[in-house]
């Protein structure tokens, strides 16, 4: 039963760009703030031309369930400073693909960033991988959001 899974989330910074994108392009940097990333090397250019990065991940399915996942990822710089995009297998069958769109207003020192999930794979094992991620990324971003401010 394969599918597909999407999801739209967008998030407002009260800092400029310098400031907001090195978090998003950078996977080293993503992953210092990703609270499941808990190792991220970078391993050289990817089948696509990006950077690829080999990631291990700590995650607790269910608040019981203890995975250790790993998994390559390829980060993509589409358009410099306004898109990039994340493509990686998180599990045999299970395809992320995640789009980071940047609008700036530097008027008022102000970042928006809509983030475009599409995951593929068996229905429901996609549904729930991306509710997972984006409750995950939702608290992410919140607290970078929430430490720029102060």
């Amino acid at each position: 039963m394969s599918g597909k899974a999407n999801r739209v989330l967008t998030y407002q910074f009260a800092a400029g760009l310098e400031t907001i994108y090195p978090y998003i392009s950078d996977f080293k940097t993503f992953g210092h703030l990703h609270p499941n990333m808990k190792v991220v090397n970078h391993l050289g250019v990817g089948s696509n031309g990006g950077k690829e990065y080999e990631v291990f991940e700590e995650i607790a399915l269910l608040w019981v369930i203890k995975m250790k996942p790993y998994y390559k990822a390829e980060i993509l710089e589409l358009e410099k400073n306004k898109h990039i995009r994340y493509l990686s297998q998180v599990q045999k069958g299970i395809h992320l693909t995640i789009d980071f769109k940047f609008e700036t207003n530097p008027d008022l020192n102000r970042v928006s960033v809509t983030e475009l999930v599409e995951v593929t794979g068996n229905v429901l094992i996609a549904n729930y991988f991306i509710n997972l991620l984006s409750n995950i990324h939702k608290g992410m971003f919140e607290k970078l959001a929430d430490g720029l401010r102060r």
